[in-house]
Parts: C-alpha cells; sequence; structure tokens
C-alpha cells in the first residue's frame, strides 16, 4: 500500500511538471512567434521582459515563476525568468551572480549571458528594463553588450563569466569609471576604451546625462575624447552622426552640418563646460581646467 501511494505521487509530480513545462514552451512560443534565430529569440524575451516586468522595490520577488504571475522582480527573477523562457524556446542562456556598480541591492546582482549565432552575447534585462520609459521604444544598450564594456560596470563571481582575453582583477574593476552600455552602440570601441582606462586610472570619463543610453542608436560618436577633462585654451574636434533625422547634433560652440555629420571645431575657455545635445537633450557634457 505504501509502495502504491509512492508511486501515485511521483507520478502526479511528474504529470505536474510536465504540464508547466508545457505552459512554459507555449509561453516562450508566443513571446518569440516569428524569430529565426537564436539571436532574434534572444531580442524578443529582452524587449518582452523590459516592457512588460517591473523592478520588485520591495525586495520580495526572486523566481520565475513569480516574476512571471506578478509581472515584477528583482535582478534575479528577471535574469531567472529570461532563462526559463530562452530553455523552452531552444536558446541557452546562464544566469550570471555578481556585483554591479549603482546595484539597488547593494552592490549585489544578476544578469543573463546568452549563446547565439553570434557567439555569447551578455544581456541585463533588468537594466534594460529600467532604461525604458516609453513602452513603444525599448533601449537596447543592455541587450548584447560587449565584454570589454560589460566589465566596467558589471564584475561577476567566477572569472571565466568576465569572457575577456585577460580577465581583470576586482581591485581593477574597481579603478574603472561605470560607464553606460550604450557607448559601443554610440560609435566607441570597447577594447579601446578597457586598454586607454587601465592604463590612465587617474582619467574620468565625461559625464554621461540618463538619455544617453536610452537614445545610443540614434547617434554615433565620430570624434570626441574619452577624457572627461579639456584642458582651458585648446581646440577640440568633436564630431557626430545622427541616426534618426528627428534629431540633429547640438551643444557648445559652432555645430556645422553636412548631410547628417555634424562638426565642431572649438577652442575651450576656462570655466565653460562643454556639452554635446541630442537637439535639446544634453548627452555629455566635458568639465575644463
Amino acid at each position: 500500500m505504501k509502495k502504491t501511494l509512492t508511486l501515485i505521487l511521483v507520478i502526479l509530480a511528474l504529470t505536474a511538471a510536465a504540464q508547466e513545462d508545457s505552459v512554459w514552451t507555449r509561453r516562450a512560443a508566443e513571446i518569440t512567434a516569428g524569430c529565426k534565430t537564436d539571436y532574434s529569440k534572444a531580442q524578443a524575451i529582452y524587449r518582452w521582459e523590459c516592457i512588460n516586468i517591473q523592478y520588485d522595490w520591495d525586495m520580495k520577488i526572486y523566481s520565475a515563476k513569480n516574476c512571471w504571475r506578478l509581472r515584477k522582480g528583482i535582478c534575479q527573477a528577471y535574469s531567472e525568468l529570461f532563462c526559463v523562457l530562452a530553455e523552452h524556446c531552444g536558446l541557452k542562456a546562464n544566469l550570471i551572480r555578481g556585483v554591479a556598480k549603482g546595484g539597488v541591492n547593494g552592490e549585489s546582482h544578476a544578469w543573463v549571458i546568452a549563446n547565439t549565432e553570434k557567439g555569447w552575447i551578455f544581456i541585463d534585462p533588468t537594466w534594460g528594463a529600467g532604461s525604458t520609459y516609453d513602452s513603444t521604444e525599448v533601449s537596447m544598450a543592455w541587450f548584447d553588450v560587449k565584454p570589454e564594456v560589460m566589465i566596467f560596470s558589471h564584475f561577476p563571481n567566477d572569472a571565466k563569466d568576465q569572457h575577456l582575453a585577460k580577465p581583470i582583477t576586482l581591485e581593477q574593476y574597481r579603478s574603472l569609471p561605470n560607464l553606460p552600455a550604450g557607448v559601443t552602440q554610440a560609435g566607441w570601441n570597447g577594447s579601446v576604451l578597457l586598454n586607454h582606462f587601465l592604463s590612465h586610472p587617474q582619467c574620468k570619463p565625461p559625464k554621461f546625462y540618463g538619455n544617453f543610453t536610452s537614445d545610443a542608436g540614434k547617434f554615433r560618436l565620430i570624434s570626441a575624447p574619452y577624457d572627461g577633462t579639456l584642458q582651458a585654451g585648446k581646440t577640440y574636434t568633436f564630431k557626430v552622426q545622427i541616426l534618426n533625422p528627428k534629431y540633429e547634433a547640438r551643444g557648445t560652440g559652432n555645430w556645422v552640418k553636412n548631410g547628417n555629420i555634424y562638426t565642431c571645431t572649438y577652442k575651450v575657455k576656462q570655466g565653460e563646460d562643454f556639452y554635446i545635445r541630442l537637439s535639446g537633450m544634453a548627452l555629455m557634457r566635458y568639465a575644463v581646467e
């Protein structure tokens, strides 16, 4: 009798697990409908989470199941939900734990790495959702973040999860400035940036405003110093390519338009900060000494 009861309980548990698995498969299929590649599946899941999941400021929702049900969660819930949905549409994704600069829950943080036909890509759906203010326009700044840029703000517990040819130490990580992920979308080279700031730990980047990340796909920085402090009396050339015709490059000095390229050659003045703006919105600010 006891063996029979145990067998029944096992069968019921397996049946329930199979049913739950089927539900997740259906959910993943709906979110990734029409996606032909693993990369596009990852994009679809990221977009869905950015639009549909809110951050749990009460810090109580950790699991993918509750995150789906309540449409909110902390970073672990965002990341677990991404991995569960990925698993049920044939996409390999792993949750990474570590620390992050500016994290909500102290420095502790979780994010995702997914294996696509473009290789392993870093994804932070939590920070992606935090960059989304309009549900019709999702910022892709925290999707497919290059390892050389991710390491400025995310330091994994396991060094191999850095995916860098030469992993850096926690001390080096703490010496790096907190760069927005959008810097590569905006045209700067991640490897050059990392080498520059590791070699010049005393240097600080320009100030990036909040809309830099959300608007990163609308412009490209063709010419702009990495160091955020300019020398008074020295002439600098700034060049910005505008990718969205609704916008234009503006800022300190006289900006000349040639097609979709805006150029400003400016002799900076003592006590006058230099701004780069996208139409009327400040993107970056350089201090002058």
